[in-house]
């Protein structure tokens, strides 16, 4: 072999695979799958689309009521579970917001189907915030000096 002529089967480190690089002397590439038991779909089978449908319906109650409960717990540790407006306001801000960043996210963002929801993370400093102080959701009584002046 020449030191000019360059073999088809190696590629060196320094260079690229141009356009005529065909891997193994092959026109195509082609990925064999093997049928694994006890699985109802391939990786490349399409799903039927009434089951699709249905695992959509299941991850939208999935996600949702997930939400709703983020919502919840931080009505409750905020101390404004006697109130039912703010509990109503803060629930359906909850909903709404998550169906407009979700569509945003899809037709602006990244355009990768994601579900945009509330942070559940700031239950946990919530609730240490409530531990600390025993008289957190006591409303005081008699009157304030900023009042009248």
């Amino acid at each position: 072999m020449v030191e000019n002529e360059k073999s088809s089967d190696s590629i060196h480190e320094d260079e690229e695979p141009g356009e005529d690089f065909i891997p193994n002397g092959q026109d195509k590439v082609t990925i064999e799958a093997e049928e694994v038991p006890g699985l109802l779909y391939n990786i490349s089978d399409r799903v039927p689309v009434h089951i699709a449908m249905f695992g959509a319906l299941q991850h939208t109650l999935i996600a949702l009521s997930s939400q709703l409960a983020v919502s919840s717990l931080v009505v409750d540790i905020v101390c404004a579970s006697d109130f039912p407006d703010i509990r109503r306001d803060l629930l359906s801000s909850t909903l709404l917001m998550n169906g407009v960043t979700t569509l945003l996210m899809v037709t602006v963002g990244i355009r990768l189907p994601l579900f945009q929801g509330a942070a559940s993370e700031y239950i946990v400093p919530l609730l240490a915030m409530k531990m600390v102080d025993t008289d957190f959701c006591k409303l005081p009584t008699g009157k304030c000096d900023l009042i009248g002046k």
